[in-house]
C-alpha cells in the first residue's frame, strides 16, 4: 500500500493563517500610507487656504490705499503702479496698478454711471513665502465723493486786542496740491458800522496765508451785506482753527468751507465779483466759465425775507453734476448761501451761477478751483474725503 501525500490538516490550517495575516498587514500597511498622504495633503490644503487668505486681506488693503490715492490726486496710469512690502503679522507684498479709464464689464463706464473721472484699479495681494498660485487680485472701479464741504453760522466767537474773533474748525487729510477755500457772508446794521473783515489766519499762523481773493463789497447806502472769498494753499494736514477777525462786530457772520486736492500748483483758483445790489434785486447771478475737470464754488449774503433757488448746473458730459449746497438760510442777519459746481467733465462748462430769491439787497462773488493738469498731476480736480468703490470683482488666476 502506497504511503499517503496528503499534508496533516494542522499544516493546512497553519498556512493559510499566515497567508490571511500577510494579507491583513499589507492591507494595513496601505491603510497607513493613504491616511498619511491624506494628512499630509490636509496640511497642505489648510496651509494654502491661510495663506490665500491672507493674500486676499493684503489685497483689500492695497484696494483700500489705490482709492485714497486716486482721490488725493494720483494719475490713474501707470505712473502711480506701486508695490508695497507689509512686515510684521500679515506680512506680505501688495501690488498696485492703475489700468487706466476702462471697464472690466465692457470698454466704457457711462457718464450716468460713472461721472467724467473713474479709474480701473487693480490689487494683488501675496503672503511672504507664498508662491504666485496663491495670490488673491481684486479690481475695482474707484470714484471720488466729496465728503468735506461744509457751512455753519456758529462760530465760536472771542476778543483778542480788543476786537472779535470768530473761529472755526477745518481738518485736512495728506495729499497733493491741496486747497482750502473759505467762503464768508456777513451783514452790518447800520452800514455805518464798521464790522468789517481785517484778516483770516489759518492755524495761527500767517503760513500757509488766508488769500483774500475776492475784493470787500462797498454799500454806501443802505444795510450792508458782504460776501468774500479766502483761501490758503497746502494747509496742514490734521484739524486747525482758522480765525476770522473784524474791526467791530457784525450784526451776523455765517462761513462755508471746502477742501480739494490736486489744483494747479501756480494758480489752483481764480475769483469773480462782488455783485452788489444796495437796492432790492430779485437775483444776484454771474457767467461763470468753469475750465476742463475744474470745481466753482460761490457765496451770497442777503437781506432775508425769502428762501433763495440756485441756478441749475447741469453738464451734459457727466450727468452726475450738479449744484451742492454748502451753507443756506434765512435767517435774520446771517441769510445767505455758499455752494459748488463740479467737478465739471474734460468739456469744461459755462452757465450763469447764482441765486434767484424774493426782492432783497446783497453781495455775491464766485471763484474758480483750477485742477493740476501735469502728467502726473491726475488732472482733475477731487474733493477731500474718500473715493468710492462703484464695483468690483477678483481676477481668476490659474496654476
Amino acid at each position: 500500500m502506497a504511503p499517503s501525500t496528503t499534508l496533516p490538516r494542522k499544516r493546512q490550517g497553519g498556512a493559510a493563517s499566515l497567508a490571511i495575516a500577510v494579507v491583513l498587514l499589507l492591507i494595513i500597511t496601505i491603510a497607513l500610507v493613504a491616511s498619511q498622504r491624506l494628512a499630509s495633503t490636509v496640511v497642505q490644503d489648510a496651509s494654502a487656504s491661510d495663506l490665500r487668505m491672507q493674500a486676499l486681506f493684503l489685497a483689500e488693503s492695497g484696494m483700500e490705499r489705490a482709492t485714497q490715492r486716486f482721490t488725493k490726486g494720483a494719475a490713474c496710469s501707470s505712473a502711480s503702479n506701486e508695490t508695497l512690502t507689509v512686515t510684521g503679522s500679515g506680512a506680505g507684498t501688495i501690488k498696485l496698478q492703475f489700468v487706466g479709464v476702462s471697464n472690466f464689464d465692457g470698454s466704457a463706464c457711462s457718464a450716468a454711471v460713472c461721472g467724467s473721472t473713474y479709474c480701473r484699479v487693480r490689487s494683488t495681494g501675496q503672503a511672504s513665502g507664498s508662491s504666485t498660485v496663491n495670490a488673491r487680485t481684486l479690481e475695482a472701479l474707484v470714484i471720488p465723493k466729496s465728503l468735506t464741504a461744509t457751512g455753519t453760522k456758529s462760530l465760536s466767537q472771542s476778543t483778542v486786542a480788543g476786537h472779535p474773533r470768530y473761529t472755526l474748525t477745518n481738518s485736512v487729510s495728506a495729499g497733493t496740491n491741496q486747497i482750502f477755500v473759505l467762503t464768508i457772508l456777513w451783514t452790518t446794521n447800520p452800514p455805518s458800522k464798521p464790522g468789517k473783515v481785517t484778516g483770516v489766519t489759518y492755524n495761527g499762523a500767517p503760513v500757509p496765508a488766508m488769500v483774500q481773493l475776492v475784493p470787500m463789497p462797498s454799500f454806501p447806502t443802505g444795510n450792508g451785506f458782504y460776501a468774500q472769498i479766502y483761501y490758503a494753499k497746502d494747509p496742514p494736514a490734521g484739524t486747525s482753527n482758522v480765525d476770522i477777525d473784524f474791526d467791530a462786530a457784525p450784526a451776523g457772520v455765517a462761513v462755508g468751507g471746502l477742501n480739494a486736492d490736486g489744483v494747479d500748483a501756480t494758480t489752483p483758483i481764480v475769483g469773480f465779483g462782488p455783485v452788489t445790489a444796495t437796492s432790492p434785486v430779485t437775483s444776484l447771478t454771474k457767467s461763470v466759465a468753469i475750465p476742463a475737470n475744474a470745481l466753482a464754488i460761490d457765496v451770497l449774503s442777503r437781506d432775508n425775507g425769502g428762501n433763495a433757488t440756485g441756478r441749475s448746473c447741469t453738464d451734459p458730459g457727466d450727468a452726475t453734476v450738479s449744484l451742492t449746497s454748502i451753507y443756506s438760510s434765512n435767517a435774520a442777519k446771517v441769510a445767505g448761501e455758499t455752494s459748488y459746481c463740479g467737478p465739471v467733465s474734460a468739456s469744461g462748462l459755462t452757465y450763469t451761477m447764482g441765486y434767484d430769491f424774493g426782492a432783497a439787497a446783497g453781495s455775491y462773488a464766485q471763484a474758480v478751483i483750477r485742477p493740476d493738469n501735469t502728467a502726473t498731476g491726475g488732472k482733475r480736480v477731487r474733493l477731500g474725503g474718500s473715493a468710492g468703490v462703484l464695483k468690483w470683482h477678483e481676477v481668476v488666476t490659474t496654476p
